[in-house]
């Protein structure tokens, strides 16, 4: 066993089959207890629970990354068993500040041959009492619409490289994927989180809206970041057209309250805690994102439950909200395409800016608003910036 000093966690090696895709012959394993390392952040755990379910059904599939807060989101599936390490943390974070990144697996020398990697002690256990005898690990690509339909998804665009061809052709692809996500969360969690909510927000049975503004990945997709200098004087700080929105649902119906996903305490126009909007902020309310008593996955879940309303960019929250059916979800568009990320459903509206018309979005292969049985519902406006009165319109359309 060996002890990594700075963090100060406990390891031990274990050995298995190690494969990635194009490294080793992953689509013709049979009968395996497969452990899937996606050391990718929360919205690619999203995407992921579309592809489990497509997998080769005679083997057994676990899950598992330097995050539960990631993990969570799997647990109660009936499709994959979420393995735990015990760390919280919902970006992509690899292990390496425990010395142990990627638990010492090397991407480019993976051949499919056995390996051995260093586990942290608890993991080690899981994967001890389940008989894990391969590592499936994948370095998850963007596509930004560069593949055709039916592959036009960043988690479509990987099932080539994971499924036999075989398989592949007798596949569903012109639907949307199902998900192997458990959309119900143990009770305790449930009424963890509405208590919370009700302590620290006053909610008192008003009605809830989760806003997902920003992102950590990329700033350019965040709502009301760019074109600020396009913006009438007094409306170009961080974030205004999310306040307009917020204004007018009020004057819509006072019964409202706002819960923004913001990972930690922003500061000054950074943050839309107001609480004359009766606006709060999940790190407020929950604690900074990977500092909470439960996983962010679970704590999701329960939200999303109790939720009437979701408003975001391609973040993990919104995408978790269209796995969510009668779920009304308003996406907004601003730097990408629906149709590169998500499965459509019925219960929601996508909001494409015209910058994604000027930028040549649609000319690429995997770019579409409706083909076959997809149909994102995509309302285009003629504006870069997505204002807090087209947002309206969009809910008022889905709820009113």
């Amino acid at each position: 066993m060996r002890i990594t000093t700075e963090e100060h966690i406990y390891t031990r090696p274990y050995e298995a089959q190690i494969y990635a895709p194009h490294h080793g012959n992953f689509p013709a394993l049979r009968n395996r207890n497969v452990l899937v390392y996606w050391p990718h952040g929360l919205g690619d755990w999203v995407f992921l629970t579309t592809i489990i379910p497509l997998l080769e059904r005679s083997n057994r599939y676990f899950v598992t990354r330097y995050g539960d807060d990631s993990v969570a989101l799997f647990d109660g599936s009936e499709y994959a068993t979420p393995l735990y390490i015990g760390i919280n943390s919902p970006h992509c974070d690899n292990g390496r500040k425990y010395h142990n990144e990627h638990f010492a697996m090397d991407y480019d020398t993976i051949d499919g041959s056995a390996k051995v990697l260093e586990l942290p002690l608890g993991l080690y256990e899981q994967c001890r009492q389940n008989n894990i005898d391969t590592i499936l690990f994948h370095s998850f690509f963007e596509s930004h619409g560069s593949r055709e339909f039916p592959f036009h998804t960043k988690a479509r665009n990987a099932l080539p490289e994971l499924i036999d061809p075989d398989a592949l052709k007798f596949l569903r692809l012109d639907a949307p994927l199902c998900s192997a996500l458990n959309l119900n969360v143990d009770s305790w969690i449930c009424k963890w989180t509405a208590s919370r909510l009700e302590s620290f927000t006053g909610r008192e049975g008003r009605r809830l809206c989760l806003i997902c503004r920003n992102g950590y990945s990329a700033t350019s997709k965040n709502w009301g970041h760019k074109w600020r200098e396009d913006m009438p004087e007094g409306k170009q700080n961080e974030g205004e057209e999310s306040r307009d929105f917020m204004r007018l649902l009020l004057k819509k119906d006072p019964n409202w309250i706002f819960l923004t996903f913001e990972d930690s305490l922003f500061d000054g126009y950074d943050t839309l805690r107001d609480v004359s909007l009766n606006s709060f902020s999940y790190a407020e309310v929950f604690n900074a994102v990977g500092e909470g008593c439960a996983p962010f996955a679970l704590i999701l879940k329960a939200l999303m439950g109790m939720a009437d309303l979701c408003i975001g960019v391609p973040v993990g929250p919104y995408h978790l909200s269209m796995y969510y059916p009668d779920f009304p979800s308003v996406g907004l568009w601003i730097e990408h395409l629906p149709s590169w990320y998500d499965e459509p459903k019925s219960g929601s509206i996508n909001i494409v800016n015209s910058h994604a018309i000027h930028q040549g979005f649609y000319d690429r292969p995997g770019s579409f608003d409706k083909r076959e049985l997809l149909n994102f519902n995509v309302r285009h406006v003629e504006t870069q910036i997505i204002t807090g009165e087209q947002v309206f319109s969009s809910v008022e359309e889905l709820l009113y």
